[in-house]
């Protein structure tokens, strides 16, 4: 499993950790993004562990959710705005 398929599945209830999960060029931002997952589903921060907990727990996304929300909140963006400032990000990436 790579960090690909885990984003397709966290962007449905997570957009904008999904986009980060996906982001362009890899490296520091997928590496903080699953670090965050990890430490939020109590697991190791690689695809599979991820993985696994999503498969086994379907409320890991209700959780990933929330995150989400709250960080939006205090910060004061929007999801939409969040994933279009990731987007603009990844099409200036060489």
């Amino acid at each position: 499993m790579d960090w690909k398929e885990i984003a397709g599945t966290v962007a449905k209830s997570a957009p904008i950790l999904g986009a980060l999960l996906s982001a362009t060029p890899a490296g520091a931002v997928i590496s903080a993004a699953g670090a965050l997952i990890g430490s939020v589903l109590g697991v190791e921060a690689t695809p599979d562990a991820i993985g696994a907990q999503i498969a086994a727990n379907p409320e890991a996304l209700v959780k990933l959710r929330e995150i989400e929300v709250a960080a939006v909140v205090h910060f004061g963006t929007s999801a939409g705005s969040a994933r279009k400032d990731v987007l603009f990000a990844e099409r200036r990436a060489p």
